[in-house]
């Protein structure tokens, strides 16, 4: 049923982007463009005409009350690298039931790339040459390095989505990142945590969505070996 609005929502991206963007600082300092505005329209449409679940966008997170089930979108996951010129963005949307993310569907429509998960029903990747089902794999401890296979987030770089989704790959051990928007950390945790990895906070719990915060502490994301394998050198280093 998502596929096709998800299609037309890229299509529509990329040809705005073709014709020049227009811009604007939102008060927290990040770009919004007339891309974000018109797909977060016409998802929140379609959504609300087609399921019965309510819609919150990014630009609607700041509301104080949320419902028990609705669909949290994210329009352009990646509006920097969006405006750069970047393949790496997507389309995202979550259903959240109960403060916690049960489905998530993201597409990547300048690479033809489709990242999805049911809750207790695995994580999933695909692309014009098939489909395949994500799993976290251990790093080979002899190939192990903080630079290959430990990623810190900085401002500027790749989205949030890209590294979680190299996590569920196996392509990238660990992801670290503080302050992540609740909008992007959703969808997210739920595809890395059905390809079998963990996203936890520093003390090494599960990371649990909380409606009164929309931005998190900082946040672990990886395979289990790696992130614990991390936390145990972090604590090291603050114990010396």
């Amino acid at each position: 049923m998502l596929e096709p609005i998800l299609f037309e929502a890229g299509k529509i991206a990329l040809a705005l982007r073709e014709a020049g963007l227009q811009k604007n600082k939102k008060t927290d300092g990040t770009w919004v463009t007339n891309a974000d505005e018109e797909l977060s329209l016409l998802l929140t449409q379609f959504l609300r005409t087609n399921t019965p679940h309510e819609v919150v966008s990014e630009e609607g997170m700041h509301d104080e009350v949320r419902p028990e089930t609705y669909w949290l979108i994210d329009p352009i996951d990646g509006t920097s690298n969006f405006l750069r010129g970047s393949d790496d963005f997507a389309i995202v949307l979550c259903l959240m039931e109960a403060e916690a993310p049960t489905f998530s569907i993201a597409y990547l429509p300048a690479r033809e790339q489709w990242y999805w998960a049911t809750r207790g029903e695995g994580a999933y990747r695909a692309t014009p040459e098939g489909e395949t089902k994500l799993e976290c794999k251990p790093i080979d401890r002899s190939t192990y390095s903080v630079r290959s296979k430990v990623h810190i987030g900085e401002p500027g770089g790749m989205s949030t989505a890209a590294n979680y989704w190299d996590v569920a790959q196996g392509k990238l051990g660990c992801f670290i990142e503080s302050e992540v928007p609740y909008w992007d950390l959703c969808p997210c945790a739920l595809i890395l945590r059905e390809a079998g990895g963990i996203v936890v906070d520093s003390a090494g719990k599960n990371y649990l969505f909380k409606p009164e915060s929309l931005m998190t502490g900082t946040v672990f994301a990886g395979h289990p070996d790696i992130v614990r394998r991390v936390l145990r050198e972090m604590n090291q280093l603050d114990d010396d």
